[in-house]
């Protein structure tokens, strides 16, 4: 009897052969590279999520850092803890540090094809600095505290022009008197008024 299959058979061990071979997992690397491509190209997080992520990160690090200094090691479970936690949107309008926060830093957006960055820029980082990457739909925060500024003063005598800039979460306020009744001591370029005595005639 004449086995009107056998091409069929061998077909099958072709197909076989190809994709138990090199070629065979070539394809299927690529095939699956290809579907991470366009699962992360749809799934790039929005720009509201991003600097909601940023802000609630900020806000996390203001907290810890008011109840004491912390270093790079606590910046990285803190912002594990910021992925899967979210602070109290009233928490945000009752952080006096929070008012400087936005007037001196602005967050930006950079989309890409297939992740999302955010970048926090000021007077300290004008080009700005990396505090968080989206990706896959997951959003990683990176900030840490030197990433932002919640203060400036200025220099005085000889360095009358200049701003030192100080990141401190508690705003001081015992030194107001010091100054004019419309001068802001977080808006730059403007000097304290001279407090030297009058010399006496």
């Amino acid at each position: 009897m004449i086995n009107n299959n056998r091409g069929t058979y061998k077909k099958n061990d072709s197909f076989k052969e190809v994709n138990k071979g090199c070629i065979g997992r070539t394809l299927k690397f690529g095939v699956v590279i290809i579907l991470l491509l366009i699962l992360a190209s749809i799934s790039v997080p929005s720009e509201r999520r991003m600097k909601e992520a940023v802000i609630n990160s900020s806000i996390i690090c203001v907290m810890a850092n008011l109840q004491h200094a912390e270093d790079e090691s606590d910046d990285i479970v803190r912002n594990i803890k910021a992925m899967v936690t979210s602070v109290d949107p009233k928490l945000e309008k009752s952080l006096t540090s929070m008012k400087f926060y936005h007037q001196l830093n602005t967050i930006k957006i950079y989309p890409h094809a297939l992740y999302s960055t955010a970048r926090i820029h000021n007077v300290a980082h004008p080009s700005g600095t990396r505090v968080a990457i989206g990706i896959f739909g997951i959003i990683i925060p990176t900030v840490s505290m030197s990433d932002f500024l919640l203060r400036t003063d200025v220099i005085r005598k000889e360095y009358k022009n200049g701003e030192i800039i100080v990141n401190k979460p508690a705003v001081d306020t015992e030194t107001e008197h010091l100054y004019d009744d419309d001068y802001n001591p977080y808006e730059l370029g403007k000097q304290p008024r001279d407090l030297t005595p009058l010399e006496e005639e």
